[in-house]
This record gives C-alpha cells, structure tokens and sequence, in this order.
C-alpha cells in the first residue's frame, strides 16, 4: 500500500520546471505509475482483488510516457487543441484508474471488516473528478481559478485519506506488500 500512496503522490503532486518553452514535471506521471504498478503488483500477491487495477496502471504508464514525450518535443504554447482535448481525458483516465484503486480498497474493507478511509477516498475523488472538469471546460477565468483551487484540495484530500488507510491497513489487517 505504501508504493500505491508513493506513487499516486508523484502524480497528483507535480512540481513543473520550464524546459525549452515547454512545461515539464519534474518527476512525471510515468514514475509515479510505475511506483504504483510495482505497489499492486506486490498487492496483488495477497490481495488478488489489486490483479485487475494493474493492465489499467500500465495502459497509464504507456499513455503518460507519451505525454512527456509531448511535452518535451513540443512548446506549450504550441499544442494543438485537440492535444488539449487528449491532455483533459488523460485526466479523467487518471480518475478511473484512482477509482478502481479505491474500489478495491472497499472491497478489502468488506472482506476484513476494518475501516481503510475508502468512503472518504470516494469523496474526494468525487470532487476531482468535478473540478477537473471544470478547471478544464469552463472559460471564465475567476471560476477556472476555483475549480482549480477545490481540485488542489481534492488532490491532497485524497492522498491524505489514501496515508491514513495505509497507516490502517498496518494496524488493522495483516501486513500487505505494496
């Protein structure tokens, strides 16, 4: 569970640096998800629930190693819209991954009855899921502004949750790999 929280935190948390006119993160999407392949993988051992998130992870690390290619070749200024449009649902891809992560989660709470934050992970998930399309859809600027602000807060929402399930997952169940 730790190499999933570790690895969920490089996504959702980038730090970007400009290279060249372009906007690049740091520690891209791509590691974080192959941190996170290598949490459900270990997961999965024991949890044979987690198998069924990783062909999912791994399309997410094909899809965001293209991304940084992108962005490394190319100008920000420069993409095109339909770059845009990809770059949105690339976005929402990362959602469903996180929710199919969170589901299992539940589904973990369920078989050993023990309390891992997967409701409040479902919630904070919900509010991403609603100010990413906002913050991506709506034009007017002061409502982009907070659409931006509640999806920075729905980002250390989750993440907070997902630690405080790790810390649970220790106490409350057997030790689990990943």
């Amino acid at each position: 569970m730790k190499k999933i929280f570790w690895g969920l935190f490089l996504v959702l948390i980038g730090v970007t640096v400009d290279v060249g006119g372009g906007v690049v993160k740091i520690l891209p999407d791509v590691a974080g998800y192959l941190v996170v392949t290598a949490g459900l993988m270990g997961l999965a051992k024991e949890e044979p629930a987690f198998a069924g998130a990783i062909p999912a992870c791994k399309g997410m690390v094909i899809i965001s190693t293209g991304f940084l290619a992108f962005q490394l070749l190319i100008p920000y200024g420069a993409y095109p819209a339909a770059v845009m449009a990809a770059y949105a649902l690339y976005g929402i891809a990362g959602y469903y991954f996180m929710r199919k992560i969170v589901m299992e989660i539940r589904y973990m709470e369920e078989k050993r009855e023990a309390d891992l934050r997967g409701k409040q992970m479902e919630a904070a998930l919900a509010v991403f899921l609603i100010s990413y399309l906002c913050a991506n859809l709506i034009l007017i600027p002061l409502a982009v502004l907070a659409a931006a602000v509640a999806l920075l807060a729905a980002k250390i929402a989750f993440l907070v949750f997902l630690y405080r399930s790790v810390q649970l997952c220790r106490k409350a169940v057997p030790p689990l790999e990943g």
